[in-house]
């Protein structure tokens, strides 16, 4: 079973349109709608009213007292633009999402295999990660790399703002606003519409996952992060189509997110010694190890979607 023999939604003669536009309608929700709406949703939580959201948009980290209404505006924006606004985008569209994209649930070893391949990849990946962020620009593109930089270390300061927990009440909050939100959002975006209408407006499917993951790996505007962030949506698009339904790579995002901001909140409450975000460089052996172990594993899983394909549907399983 893949995306191409199920989920191809009838009436639909404008895929790339449609593909594009639910994209589109997404980053409005998410950068300008759902900030507005986010913002005035977290004013009771400022502890001087108007005062200190003005104070907020010139210095996010400058006050502690700031981590929750920035968590509200977060999650309400990506609530808004990557969840609400791209179903009710599918439904217009007649596209019946709940069916086109939900149509049988992967099982419990679906679940478990692609929860593994995660982690397995997560080793592979902090290959490039370390790679991507010491990149240097040619010499003519020194302005653009200072820019990038700069960016890199306010997103970077931003992150560590936010996952320095004060009690387990913000890690919950951060958990539903940086796994469980984006896990869902980004993939139906990413995934749901701009992958699958690619694919079904006769794009190869190869290309097409290679192409929505630099999509959405670009949308995040961090070039030093790009690479690493790219291959996760390669990973995430792979598994939709071998598995034809985006509970899958719905789960390996929040799997991938809920891990990492997981080990983070371990290492500050001293339950762990490993800190994920200042660990040492990967040998290149755990790196091979690792790749091998993932590869095992996709190989895995691809066959057993394949097992799966001649089954009917099972709608509105888990």
């Amino acid at each position: 079973m893949n995306i191409t023999e199920n989920q191809l939604s009838e009436g639909d003669n404008q895929p790339f349109l449609t593909g594009a536009l639910g994209l589109l309608a997404a980053l409005f929700g998410f950068y300008i709608l759902g900030p507005l709406i986010g913002s005035v949703a977290a004013i009771p939580f400022f502890e001087n009213g108007l005062s200190d959201m003005m104070e907020l948009g010139e210095n996010p980290t400058g006050d502690v007292s700031f981590k929750i209404p920035l968590f509200i505006i977060q999650g309400v924006a990506a609530l808004i633009g990557l969840i609400i606004i791209p179903w009710l985008f599918l439904y217009i569209r007649k596209d019946q999402p709940s069916k086109s994209l939900f149509p049988k649930s992967p099982g419990i070893q679906g679940y478990f295999l692609t929860a593994l391949v995660v982690f397995t990849f997560m080793g592979v990946n902090s290959f490039f990660i370390e790679w991507n962020a010491s990149v240097h620009f040619p010499e003519f593109m020194k302005p653009l790399e200072d820019w990038a930089r700069k960016n890199e270390d306010m997103l970077a300061e931003a992150t560590t703002f936010l996952t320095t927990f004060e009690s387990t009440g913000q890690f919950i909050l951060a958990f539903f606003v940086i796994a469980v939100i984006p896990g869902i959002g980004e993939e139906l975006v990413f995934r749901g519409i701009v992958q699958r209408k690619l694919i079904q407006g006769g794009l190869n499917p190869h290309i097409a996952i290679w192409l929505a993951a630099i999509i959405f790996s670009a949308i995040h505007i961090q070039f030093f992060g790009f690479v690493p962030r790219m291959l996760l949506g390669v990973l995430f698009g792979y598994l939709y189509f071998w598995s034809g339904d985006l509970r899958v790579p719905m789960l390996a995002h929040f799997v991938n997110n809920g891990l990492t901001l997981g080990f983070v909140y371990a290492h500050q409450m001293g339950w762990v010694d490993f800190d994920i975000e200042n660990s040492e460089s990967p040998t290149l052996v755990s790196v091979i190890i690792f790749c091998i172990i993932t590869t095992i594993v996709l190989v895995v899983l691809n066959r057993y979607f394949n097992l799966r394909k001649a089954d009917e549907p099972v709608e509105g399983s888990f």
